[in-house]
């Protein structure tokens, strides 16, 4: 059966972060020294909110002096700002859209990470972004509003509907959550750990998948 539509993670899978600081960490370790405990959902907060650094902190109750803030968004700025594509994710994204293969974006991200995702690889036919949607993968409805965005119906796992694959560096989140709603999951492993190594061995599978 023809694979209609893949889906990609971003971080570790499409592209990489050469910061070595992580700025929302430094949210967190701010609201510590406020008295105020990290909890396991504060990851998911930060993630599911439409909103920059500022906001996120209002909601999480840490109150951050200008002066802070402007050192915490400078963090957050280098790191944005050292976000490059692996050049096997553009090779591979180029071969699928030759062949006419529908693709999408599917990454639990923090509200500024979106826009810099978008702008690198502007062609793609879905973002699906877990701060705009509010869901996070493993949670099926993210699978879910992606595959409807570009119109596929997965379920080809199941033994019927659209074949749609999935590929990233997170067993949980990129190859178990998707095949849980039909999708075909991949884990990436760029040292690897994974099924495949890069972009460019996953986009040839489905290419020469497509031939037969």
């Amino acid at each position: 059966m023809t694979i209609k539509a893949v889906i990609s993670d971003a971080f570790g899978t499409i592209l990489s972060s050469q910061a070595s600081v992580q700025p929302y960490r430094l949210l967190f370790k701010e609201g510590l020294r406020q008295g105020r405990r990290s909890t396991p959902n504060d990851a998911r907060l930060v993630m599911t909110l439409d909103c920059g650094l500022e906001g996120a902190a209002e909601h999480l109750g840490i109150h951050l002096s200008q002066g802070r803030l402007a050192e915490i968004q400078a963090v957050l700025d280098t790191d944005l700002a050292s976000m490059e594509p692996y050049a096997d994710a553009l090779t591979g994204i180029e071969l699928l859209q030759k062949h006419s293969v529908a693709i999408a974006i599917c990454s639990n991200l923090a509200q500024p990470y979106g826009a810099v995702v978008s702008s690198l690889f502007p062609n793609l036919d879905v973002y699906a972004y877990s701060y705009q949607l509010g869901f996070l993968k493993p949670e099926p409805q993210i699978y879910k509003w992606a595959c409807d965005q570009l119109g596929v119906n997965p379920g080809a796992a199941f033994g019927s509907g659209d074949v749609v694959h999935m590929i990233g560096d997170s067993i949980r989140c990129d190859r178990d959550g998707p095949t849980a709603v039909g999708i075909a999951g991949h884990h990436l492993g760029r040292r690897g750990a994974g099924q495949m190594t890069s972009l460019l061995e996953f986009a040839e599978m489905v290419v020469l998948n497509n031939s037969h």
